[in-house]
Parts: C-alpha cells; structure tokens; sequence
C-alpha cells in the first residue's frame, strides 16, 4: 500500500515558552504480564508525580497531562485514577493516550496554549512479557523490555525556561490498527498486526528524517548549533543515523535505550534529563524527535534556559 504522508507545521503562538522544573524519573524491568489491567503503570506514574509536586514552588500545578499506554477505549479512567492518587481535581485532566510521541504533544501543549499556567506532565508505560515478545519477534535484536515513568512541572516560578521554535508532525493514514485493542470480559486483547508494522518500518526512517528536515529549517537554527538530538529509545539504526544525515556529531544524539530500554514516551524527559544534566547551565537547541504506536512521526525544536 503506498504511503500517503500527511505533514502538519504547527502555528507557534506569540511569547510561547515556559518554566522548566526538575524532571523526576523511575524505570524498572519486569518480567510480569500486566497489559491488559489497567493499573499497571498508574503506581509509577503518581510516584513521579508526587515527587514532582513535592519539589514544586508555589503556586502547585492545576492540570495534569498524562501520556500513556492505557488501552485508547478508556484513556480517561487512568488519568483520574492518577489525578486522584497526587490530588489534583479530576476535571482538569488531559489524557493523550498516544503512546511514545504523544509525550511531544504534551510538551507543545504546556508551552503554548497552557504557557501561563503550571502543568504537570506526566509519561508512564508498561510493556509487559506478552507485548515485548511480540515486538521483539517482528524487529529481532530490539530491546522493548522497560517499563518506565518520568514527570516534570512546566510553568509556576521555575528559574529554567524551555520554549518551542517549530514543532512538526506527520501522520500515515495507511498504517491505522497497527496495534488494535479489542475489550475482553477479563481485560483487553492486543493484535499485532506484522503486515502494518513491516510498512510502517519500511518507512519509519524517512519519515522521521523528513520531519526533522522540516522542523530545523522552520525553526532557523543551523545544525551546527544545535546542542543535541533527543530521542526515543527504539533502533539503534535510527541513532546511528539521525545525527550524520544533518551534519551532527552522532554523539550528540542523546539515547538511553543500551540503559533502560524503551519506556515509551517517558524515554524523552529520561534523555532530555540526562542531556541537561550533562550540558550545565547555558542555553540549548535540542531536537526532540520521536516515532509510536500513534502512527506518527513528529520533531519538536526547543530552546532550553539552564539556570
């Protein structure tokens, strides 16, 4: 079936941009089979919560975005569940329920229409035995086994500021149910559908080199500033390749999948934490580019202000 790529350059609102706190991170490796329940990766994700309001200033966070892999039929119970576990009022909860670059979205979201506002950002997933194995069966060598949960407040009285420069995301229409979820009486059934997701490899590449392309020429930043190229932990191909395609030293791609493997959209603020903690105080370009089970590519240009 012949791709059919929809790219969409996002509208940057005037004075984008907003306070960075400190990013609070938990992974772990399991081998038990939680998938289908769920409160599986919720308990990760209210424990990076609660530290990250613990160590905020006043005044504390009123929304919470959440970025997950809770099956997309009911993508609202996990984010009250979690809401209520830090106590934040249930009905100012955003669930993007798009697995790995979904966590983009977040991000764009905290800066631009929520920019006066402090957000907490929250990413947790848990692949489980039963998912990896399938992964690993269709793309053999990945590694697919980490659970993981990251949170950071964006907004409030931070000294550290983040803000967008261009933000691009594309979509393939060609490569819907990839990963379909059907309810069943004791759970959730996934179908990993091999014939969608050997299109979807087949063109992963390109694709995320033809968002990034866009977004840095959107953005005016010249490669040879940019100060790293975040991304999610899947492919070692992938990261041996991104940096050189631009110019980039290919140690500049900041990846910690040898480390914890893939925790889903927590992978970017695990390696947006470890490139800031490595970098010290300054200002950043970063790409932050990211593929998942959304059917999308997307590529988020940042300046980061370390205090």
């Amino acid at each position: 079936m012949a791709s059919d790529l929809r790219p969409l350059l996002h509208s940057l609102l005037p004075g984008a941009g907003t306070s960075l706190g400190t990013i609070h991170t938990l992974q772990q490796v399991t081998s038990r089979d939680d998938w289908k329940h769920l409160p599986g990766e919720l308990p990760m994700a209210a424990a990076v919560a609660s530290r990250a309001l613990a160590e905020t200033a006043e005044p504390p966070p009123t929304r919470l975005i959440l970025v997950s892999s809770v099956p997309p039929h009911v993508p609202h119970m996990g984010a009250f569940t979690l809401a209520e576990a830090v106590g934040l009022a249930p009905g100012h909860v955003v669930d993007i329920g798009n697995h790995c670059a979904a966590m983009l979205d977040g991000l764009w979201l905290a800066m631009t229409l929520w920019k006066d506002e402090a957000n907490l950002l929250v990413s947790a997933t848990q692949l489980g035995e039963a998912v990896s194995e399938t992964m690993r069966s269709t793309k053999p060598g990945s590694l697919q086994w980490g659970d993981g949960a990251a949170a950071v407040v964006l907004g409030g009285e931070g000294e550290s500021r983040i803000r967008p420069l261009s933000y691009v995301t594309a979509t393939d229409p060609s490569l819907h149910r990839m990963l379909d979820v059907r309810p069943q009486a004791e759970g959730y059934k996934y179908e990993f559908r091999e014939d969608v997701a050997e299109r979807f490899q087949a063109a992963d590449l390109d694709n995320e080199l033809m968002v990034m392309g866009e977004a840095i020429e959107a953005a005016g930043v010249p490669a040879t500033e940019l100060a790293a190229i975040v991304v999610v932990n899947r492919g070692r191909r992938r990261t041996e390749l991104l940096g050189p395609a631009f110019g980039i030293d290919p140690k500049l791609v900041i990846s910690s999948r040898t480390e914890i493997g893939h925790g889903g959209g927590a992978d970017f603020l695990f390696n947006l934490d470890k490139l800031l903690t490595e970098r010290g105080p300054g200002t950043h370009h970063v790409v932050v580019v990211g593929n998942g089970l959304g059917y999308c590519w997307s590529c988020l240009v940042v300046e980061i202000e370390l205090a």
